[in-house]
């Protein structure tokens, strides 16, 4: 005798199995459309950018600009200096060079003033502190002209180097001087003469009238010194 079908009526049968076909069929209502979007929802976040990703990027992006402006700031900087460098180092050896050819060129030729007393023709005189107070002198023209004068003077308070030219004959004072150089503390000319002794002044002693070898020494306001020597060849 069967006991499971004695135990269970039909109805009771039916029951039972849609029960288990509900239980067999639950894992494929897990995986319905639901799921599917949820699935899908995760796998789209995966594929972007979280806000502190974002984040991050843009600070990076920011501090990488913020080097970027600072270093090019620099490069023009030192540029500039440079370049200001390079124009005050040209001016200070272009004011040098002519100073020193005009020394170069001083004839050794006894001229006289308006009251007819007889002129050296290099003068130096210089300050108690041994500074450029004036230098002056008679010159070879460079154009073939008649020789003509010019002074160098040093001015403390402007702190420049100014030249004058004047004819011979022409009154020395009336003619106008132009700066040469700007930026100078301090500027010294010194005088060698044949007993090899230094002096800021000229004529002296009973030395001839022009010396042997002149020695100029300029301070910028840079704080940089420049010594520069010049031989006189109408001297011998």
């Amino acid at each position: 005798m069967n006991l499971e079908k004695t135990a269970f009526s039909p109805q009771r049968r039916r029951d039972a199995e849609q029960s288990k076909a509900w239980l067999y069929s639950a894992p494929l209502r897990l995986c319905g459309s639901d799921s599917l979007a949820i699935v899908a929802g995760k796998r789209g976040r995966q594929s972007g950018f979280t806000l502190i990703e974002i984040l991050v990027a843009v600070s990076i992006l920011a501090l990488m600009g913020v080097l970027a402006y600072r270093g090019l700031d620099t490069v023009h900087y030192v540029t500039e200096r440079l370049l200001l460098t390079s124009e005050r180092s040209q001016g200070v050896a272009m004011a040098l060079d002519r100073l020193l050819r005009d020394v170069a060129s001083a004839l050794p030729l006894l001229k006289q003033d308006a009251q007819g007393r007889r002129v050296p023709p290099l003068q130096l005189r210089a300050t108690p502190q041994g500074d450029l107070q004036e230098l002056r002198l008679l010159r070879q023209s460079r154009e073939g002209l008649a020789p003509a004068w010019v002074a160098y003077e040093w001015r403390v308070a402007e702190q420049q180097l100014r030249v004058r030219l004047w004819a011979q004959g022409q009154d020395p004072d009336a003619a106008p001087s132009h700066v040469l150089l700007t930026g100078v503390t301090g500027i010294k000319v010194q005088c060698l003469d044949r007993r090899k002794d230094w002096s800021s002044q000229w004529p002296y002693r009973d030395e001839g009238l022009l010396p042997r070898l002149l020695r100029v020494t300029v301070r910028l306001q840079e704080g940089q010194s420049i010594e520069r020597w010049v031989d006189v060849p109408a001297a011998e």
